[in-house]
């Protein structure tokens, strides 16, 4: 649905991550236009699973996206037995917000600089 709605990039949400991490990538991998980004969701080795940004460019202006998801709900899932797998870890969405956005900022204006430049 997401793809034919014309979705540039999700983050993903707790119903997604219910069936485990496989399934979500198999979800996700469906719709190859469709870039997934997260800045805090990782697998059990603390690595984080999709990329933290994107930067993506329409009609001639370019933006970031990034997303966090949070904990709440999955671990009230985990306790509820309706998770299916414990498959992610969550790194503190402000943090992951706080460090990452000056960077995204940085990259997408950098861009629009150089084309100007150009």
């Amino acid at each position: 649905m997401m793809g034919r709605l014309g979705y540039d990039a999700v983050t993903p949400g707790d119903l997604e991550m219910v069936r485990g991490l496989d399934s979500m990538k198999e979800l996700y991998g469906r719709n190859p236009g469709v870039q997934v980004v997260s800045a805090n969701v990782m697998d059990k080795s603390g690595n984080l699973i999709f990329p933290k940004y994107t930067i993506i460019e329409r009609e001639g202006v370019r933006y970031g996206v990034t997303g966090v998801t949070g904990e709440a709900y999955y671990t009230f899932n985990m306790t509820r037995g309706r998770q299916k797998k414990d498959d992610f870890t969550f790194g503190d969405g402000k943090e992951a917000l706080r460090a990452l956005i000056p960077e995204l900022r940085q990259k997408a204006l950098r861009t629009v600089v150089e084309k100007s430049q150009n």
